[in-house]
């Protein structure tokens, strides 16, 4: 229990140390590189499709676009917490 209501955690990795050489510990590791894999095979996917099957490719430049930079903060943001960054 933290003493200060504000206080930052100290990452997923901090909370999984006690699991550390476990197949808990490589689970999470391992879910956490699939879901990087599932993320970028959709990416992929979504990206050939709308240009393959859209008519207005104005709007899938700028969609994907935005896609790929929410995805990227997203993406750091989680992996600053789970880096204890």
């Amino acid at each position: 229990m933290q003493t200060h209501p504000l206080a930052p955690t100290g990452g997923i990795l901090t909370i999984l140390q006690p699991l550390a050489g476990t197949p808990v510990h490589s689970l999470a590791l391992w879910t956490l590189g699939a879901g990087v894999i599932v993320w970028t095979l959709y990416t992929l996917v979504i990206a050939y499709h709308w240009f393959r099957y859209s008519h207005g490719s104005t709007i899938a430049v700028p969609a994907i676009a935005t896609h790929l930079i929410v995805s990227l903060f997203l993406a750091m943001y989680a992996f600053s917490a789970f880096l204890n960054l």
